[in-house]
């Protein structure tokens, strides 16, 4: 996977007090998808990450740490196109069905819920899951939701395949984390701090293969 420039934003906003927003950083990276869930951490973590530009070693250690994370398990939401499910399993990725998790016709705090208690990140279309207040990140197992695209569309194959790559290292690292993949094929992240009672908010590009295939079956 090619390198690319990344602008990364980072905001906190305390969950105590009026809503607050300040940009902690701007800078230009060169991060590859590869070393994107080790940035991650070091988020979450609140430390000062790497906001400049990764030695060669540096890059070699983060791909090597990322290598030894277990894999994520997803859970693919009943709205979600069935074909999706064939491209999750094309790319060799652990995902259950909500038909053969028996919860087909579940409500949406059932399945956030059985996405907890299976300790999958739940992939899905519907936008009330980004709802703080009816699904609170607290229960939050690790969540995607992905645009509609009405029909087989290798511009959405790409986007979930690409949004998928992002988070496909970590497993359990993604609890209390929401993320919305968007159309221009960037995502935004947004994770609970539960020991300092923050959110953090960043935003980052999928990777450019992902972006270039889409546009090329476009035209």
């Amino acid at each position: 996977m090619s390198s690319s420039p990344v602008s990364a934003i980072r905001r906190h906003t305390p969950l105590a007090s009026p809503r607050t927003e300040g940009v902690f950083a701007r800078n230009q990276l060169v991060l590859s998808t590869t070393i994107f869930r080790c940035e991650v951490m070091r988020l979450h973590r609140a430390v000062t990450p790497y906001f400049k530009s990764l030695t060669s070693a540096a890059t070699k250690e983060a791909r090597s740490e990322r290598s030894r994370l277990p894999k994520t398990r997803f859970l693919m939401d009943a709205n979600m196109e069935p074909w999706a499910l064939h491209v999750m399993r094309y790319k060799r990725w652990d995902v259950k069905a909500c038909d053969f998790a028996h919860l087909r016709r579940s409500d949406d705090p059932a399945v956030f819920s059985a996405a907890w208690r299976l300790g999958r990140l739940l992939i899905t279309h519907d936008r009330d899951f980004l709802d703080d207040r009816l699904f609170p990140f607290a229960g939050c197992s690790g969540l995607l939701v992905l645009p509609v695209y009405g029909s087989v569309s290798m511009q959405f194959a790409n986007l979930l395949a690409g949004a998928c790559e992002l988070v496909s290292k970590g497993g359990r690292l993604w609890l209390h984390t929401k993320i919305e993949a968007r159309r221009d094929f960037t995502v935004k992240v947004q994770t609970w701090e539960k020991s300092l009672g923050y959110l953090t908010e960043w935003q980052y590009p999928i990777a450019r293969g992902y972006q270039k295939a889409a546009s090329d079956s476009s035209s």
